[in-house]
């Protein structure tokens, strides 16, 4: 198996339909923090490096397996899976009432081999030069994360003061 961080995408029918969701996660006020900016533009780099591979799945597949080959001596044992109801977002991590299990005694290998098949047929999202591409013009150019001239952080500042002027006022600004 390869040590490579990866992640399969499940659910999404077809890559415009798969960049068009991703567009529309990364567009959410919830996300508008220096540390996710951050995070995403790490994403990015790994992404562009070869380093984070993402596949998604031909068929809608709901299963949460997280699998994790461990060193020696990091936790007592090899490997472990995690398996349940959450899915890895944050309402999924730390609002949503799910359920998980941590299973390190038994059955990784077929969790192990059941990721592997769905792997191995799914669509290669970052390892195919195109879609690798638009996914990152996507991210970086339509979404909170794109960078902005200073011009049209000007006139959106210049924007919001007429907005707010208009609402306290009752002054409307001419179309």
């Amino acid at each position: 198996m390869n040590t490579t961080p990866y992640i399969v995408s499940t659910g999404v029918k077809g890559i415009p339909h798969f960049l068009q969701s991703v567009k529309k996660s990364l567009n959410s006020e919830d996300f508008d923090t220096q540390e996710f900016y951050e995070q995403v533009r790490y994403f990015i780099k790994l992404i562009s490096d070869g380093r984070l591979i993402i596949c998604k799945t031909y068929n809608p597949n709901h299963a949460k397996i997280y699998l994790f080959k461990l060193e020696q001596g990091q936790v007592g044992r090899k490997n472990l899976f995690i398996t349940g109801s959450s899915n890895l977002t944050k309402a999924g991590i730390t609002t949503q009432e799910e359920f998980n299990v941590e299973i390190g005694d038994y059955g990784f290998e077929d969790a192990e081999e059941y990721f592997d098949s769905l792997w191995d047929e799914a669509v290669k999202i970052t390892e195919d030069d195109v879609i690798k591409k638009k996914l990152i013009e996507v991210v970086e150019k339509k979404t909170l994360v794109k960078d902005i001239t200073p011009f049209e952080a000007f006139v959106l500042v210049l924007k919001t003061y007429l907005d707010s002027y208009e609402k306290k006022s009752g002054w409307a600004v001419p179309d």
